[in-house]
């Protein structure tokens, strides 16, 4: 589960909405928490960047909702990459 804050709470990104994994079993469980690693990372990082700035006043909420949209069309679409491989080879 990958946890962005927003103005409203908290927007959850799980597993179970990403495609399942292709590849050998062994790279499919290599692969999922390599996976969940870099969700995890993508969330930490969105959530304390903005949230640093709306406590400086650089970034209203407004704002914020606007860029958590941007960031998850973005981020969605490696997410979504659903080669075991690819997260392997891109670790």
């Amino acid at each position: 589960m990958f946890r962005i804050s927003t103005q409203h709470g908290m927007t959850d990104f799980s597993a179970d909405d990403l495609p399942q994994l292709t590849g050998s079993q062994k790279q499919i469980s290599w692969a999922t928490d390599l996976r969940n690693v870099r969700g995890r990372y993508l969330a930490n990082s969105f959530d304390q960047m903005f949230r640093n700035a709306r406590d400086r006043g650089e970034v209203t909420d407004e704002q914020r909702l606007n860029l958590l949209a941007a960031w998850s069309a973005k981020h969605l679409a490696e997410m979504s990459n659903a080669s075991a491989r690819y997260w392997i080879d891109h670790r």
